[in-house]
């Protein structure tokens, strides 16, 4: 378990590059679809 604590962080760090490049996606989606005014 030790040897796997270096990989970790870079685990987390994937998964939160993941979350934002789909939270990025759908907002560009939602900009392509024409944006009604909301902006959440």
């Amino acid at each position: 378990m030790g040897s796997n604590s270096p990989a970790f962080p870079k685990f987390l760090r994937i998964m939160t590059n993941c979350i934002r490049a789909k939270n990025l996606s759908r907002k560009t989606a939602h900009l392509n679809a024409g944006s009604d005014g909301r902006q959440d």
